[in-house]
């Protein structure tokens, strides 16, 4: 069984894994790797015989436009580097045993939940598609979800998703058969932000009274679900109480209904289940409520675009970003940030600025369907399935604090894959006019305490 770009051997003269880092008293393992471009043992290689293809079905236009271009630029990069290598090495390719380039070729969604399924169809039919990068809407993914399933083709979503059948996840949906998915779930944010509470009532001593803002579509119902379980599960009902929860629509803009029925249930933190200009308006909007300056904003960040929250100004000073990759900020561990500053110099460059992490993710995904494909050796989809399941952790550059299982593959039964969260506190720079972040948490991570009650307020 091969596991290597080009072969076993040269792989491993480029590829080195570079560090596992034991945060927290050694309790959880965090791995973090890169690539490094080392002289060749040897100079045999196999040839090049052919050219493999992967799919990328996104949103280039709609109210998610702005995400496409961001995750495909991620993608490209990784392909660019996998090619620069020779391809990946297939011992039973189409045209034999030999190394074969990426072609990435890609569909727009037009955020459209119509659209979606029609893009993943084409990019099988038409161009040939052995796998495919899904959409960054969850609502998308999961009706692309059963065009995969019929063609047996394994897809790879940048969202939400949910792609098991009940809640706590026991069986994956009979659709996902073919799915990974590799982002931050609501499983992981609703807990995530349980914790927040949690310690905001350790620092503060005040009981937490929260309201909610979630999207009215299966990621904001996954999260609040984990929310309230976790302050359960926890027993933290007496110190944290969830007073109201208002869902909303994507593409919403206008919060002030939600805000002032909020404001008159006398909260002290407020936990967004959204997009980022979403959050951004909610932020914007605060600040007209007297009863809401000073509570505690948390936000989940798949993509912490920190430019987006610029536009709420001061308002946005003091919230809480949870995310597995943060954008801008940088943590205390130098050989972490020395790794991320060599992604984010390179896609920076691309981008003209930094990637969240939906984008961020897109790169490790690429990477993470070589090793598969290398593994089955061949383009077959259900082969590339099975040894997605098996998937170790490859020796790639991982952007996210990626978790393995205790196996040491980086999906679980259901397809699921687990990160170690950081979390962001956004500042606000009068002087300059923008905002800057720091990682408050986790303790082996942070630069600075948390602050808590500063939204809405001048800085």
């Amino acid at each position: 069984m091969r596991r290597g770009a080009i072969s076993k051997t040269a792989l491993w003269t480029i590829i080195v894994i570079i560090i596992v880092v034991v945060v927290v008293g050694g309790a959880a393992a965090w791995w973090y790797t890169a690539i490094v471009t080392k002289p060749p043992v040897s100079a045999v290689k196999p040839a090049i015989v052919g050219q493999i293809t992967i799919g990328f079905a996104n949103s280039f236009s709609g109210p998610l436009g702005m995400f496409g271009p961001e995750v495909l630029t991620c993608a490209q990069f990784a392909v660019s580097q996998i090619n620069s290598k020779g391809g990946i090495y297939l011992a039973h390719g189409p045209n034999g045993p030999g190394n074969y380039t990426i072609n990435l070729v890609w569909e727009d969604d037009q955020t459209s939940v119509s659209t979606g399924p029609i893009a993943v169809s084409t990019l099988i039919t038409k161009y040939h598609a052995v796998a495919i990068l899904m959409s960054s809407d969850t609502p998308i993914a999961e009706a692309e979800m059963p065009v995969l399933h019929q063609y047996k083709v394994p897809g790879i979503p940048f969202n939400g998703a949910v792609i098991t059948s009940d809640f706590p996840p026991t069986k994956l949906k009979p659709e996902a058969e073919t799915i990974f998915h590799y982002q931050a779930i609501p499983l992981d944010f609703g807990e995530q932000t349980a914790l927040v509470l949690d310690h905001m009532y350790n620092v503060t001593h005040h009981p937490v009274r929260v309201g909610v803002l979630a999207l009215s579509e299966d990621f904001g119902y996954e999260s609040v679900k984990t929310l309230k379980s976790s302050i359960i599960k926890h027993g933290w009902q007496d110190i944290i109480k969830i007073v109201d929860v208002e869902y909303y629509t994507t593409g919403t803009t206008d919060f002030h209904a939600m805000l002032t029925k909020l404001a008159a249930k006398n909260i002290n933190a407020l936990a967004s289940y959204s997009i980022p200009s979403s959050s951004a308006a909610i932020l914007q909007q605060i600040p007209d409520f007297p009863q809401l300056r000073g509570i505690t904003y948390i936000d989940q960040a798949d993509d912490d675009n920190f430019a987006v929250y610029d536009t709420a100004g001061p308002a946005a000073n003091g919230m809480i970003a949870i995310t597995p990759f943060p954008e801008n900020a940088w943590t205390s561990n130098a050989t972490i940030n020395a790794q991320w500053k060599i992604f984010r110099g390179h896609i920076s460059h691309l981008l003209k600025h930094n990637a969240g992490h939906i984008a961020a993710t897109a790169y490790d995904a690429v990477w993470i369907l070589s090793y598969a494909m290398m593994d089955a050796g061949s383009t077959d989809g259900m082969a590339i399935t099975k040894a997605l399941e098996r998937e170790k952790v490859p020796p790639i550059v991982l952007t996210s604090l990626l978790k393995p299982t205790p196996q040491g593959t980086i999906f679980n039964q259901f397809h699921d894959t687990s990160f170690e969260y950081v979390w962001v506190e956004n500042y606000w720079n009068a002087t300059s006019k923008s905002s800057y972040q720091v990682v408050i948490w986790p303790p082996g991570l942070a630069t600075q305490s948390p602050q808590f009650g500063l939204v809405g307020l001048k800085p």
